[in-house]
């Protein structure tokens, strides 16, 4: 019994860290996704239309960047790298708006425009398959239900809405500071609490490190992939 207590509590705290992590990142994905035209015109008093544009580059880029994360991630499997460097790139967020973003729009706003695009893409849209990816492997290696720990994204957009409104009017700047702690505090329950069980890695799926070039040839060639595939076009569209 006392065996079986144990384990129970292993499991929890290893949800908890896993659940943590869905809370910030989808934090800073809310706060940037309904807050940055505001901060833009407000603040920055420039056109949203260029807002719409730093969306796009943000979608293009994940066009790009999506297939070598998930080839990474499958190399990586539990290896926390790329999940490390999302979350520690996401710290520099507020710093990059406080002292950066308008210098350098200043300078050359194309440029500007470009970059912020690129490198609020890596993080979010790009990274936001590689989160889900890690935490979906280790809910089936630390035998928790993943849809639970997926529910910290609607309480992070709950929270975001409550806090970062507030702190837009109170001082625009810190809702990209409240970025940059939300990326912090996910870095840390990296490190230290999103342990993943050594014994079951197994049940994660295929571990190989290799790629397989012919299986990845026969996925394109499937009907139901490309269906899947527009499904999540139209379903991301919406959002």
């Amino acid at each position: 019994m006392n065996k079986l207590l144990q384990e129970i509590k292993d499991e929890n705290m290893h949800f908890w860290g896993f659940a943590g992590i869905n809370v910030m990142y989808f934090s800073i994905w809310c706060i940037i996704a309904w807050y940055l035209t505001l901060w833009m015109e407000e603040v920055a008093n420039i056109d949203s239309i260029y807002a719409g544009i730093i969306f796009s580059i943000m979608a293009a880029s994940s066009l790009v960047l999506q297939p070598f994360f998930g080839i990474i991630s499958d190399k990586l499997v539990f290896k926390k790298h790329l999940i490390l460097t999302i979350s520690i790139l996401g710290v520099f967020i507020g710093p990059y708006f406080q002292y950066l973003f308008l210098d350098l729009l200043s300078i050359n706003t194309f440029f500007t425009i470009t970059l912020t695009g690129i490198y609020l893409g890596f993080i979010l849209h790009g990274g936001s398959a590689v989160v889900e990816q890690y935490i979906q492997r280790a809910a089936l290696a630390n035998k928790f239900e993943y849809g639970h720990a997926r529910m910290g994204g609607s309480v992070a957009a709950m929270l975001s809405t409550l806090i970062a409104g507030r702190l837009f009017i109170w001082q625009p700047y810190a809702i990209f500071w409240a970025c940059s702690i939300c990326a912090s505090i996910m870095t840390l329950i990296l490190i230290f609490s999103a342990k993943v069980n050594s014994d079951n890695i197994a049940a994660a799926g295929n571990i190989s490190n290799k790629l397989d070039i012919k299986q990845f040839s026969k996925v394109l060639k499937m009907k139901n992939f490309w269906i899947l595939s527009l499904f999540f076009y139209g379903f991301f569209c919406y959002l």
